[in-house]
């Protein structure tokens, strides 16, 4: 399995769509993929063995799957993820990282980790409570 790179950075007013039968797969240990504009997924994002980071200015929509696998990290930070009728799967050994963001609505299944680096107490937020398959453990820096 080759190492991928992908960057979709741009000004605030740029969106980019990835329809129900779109696959975009980071893989490898060495790089990592940045989504920093306004997104909507109807298909597949995932992190198999690599990385990826979900930041930047606009709205972020995730009606398809989100699934970090093989020891795979997504890492969310300071936006606002609609994951309305979206799943977010962290597989056995992956790790779904947040940080100063939130997460509204979908199903998260964990059954890796899902951590917080809020450095700065930005703080995370869940909505709604539930539903989450597996356990939810977040853990992270002391205030």
């Amino acid at each position: 399995m080759g190492n991928t790179i992908v960057a979709i950075v741009s000004g605030s007013d740029d969106a980019v769509t990835f329809g129900p039968h779109i696959t975009l797969t980071a893989t490898g240990t060495d790089l990592d993929s940045d989504i920093s504009v306004r997104f909507t997924n109807a298909g597949l994002i995932e992190a198999d063995a690599g990385q990826i980071d979900i930041n930047g200015n606009g709205p972020k929509l995730n009606t398809g799957v989100i699934r970090i696998a093989n020891g795979g990290l997504v890492r969310v930070t300071g936006v606002t993820l609609n994951n309305t009728d979206g799943d977010i799967e962290v597989q056995s050994g992956a790790t779904l990282n947040l940080a100063g963001c939130t997460v509204t609505g979908g199903v998260v299944r964990a059954q890796g980790a899902i951590t917080t680096s809020s450095t700065n107490n930005l703080g995370v937020t869940l909505l709604p409570a539930g539903p989450v398959a597996g356990t939810l453990s977040i853990t992270g820096p002391s205030p």
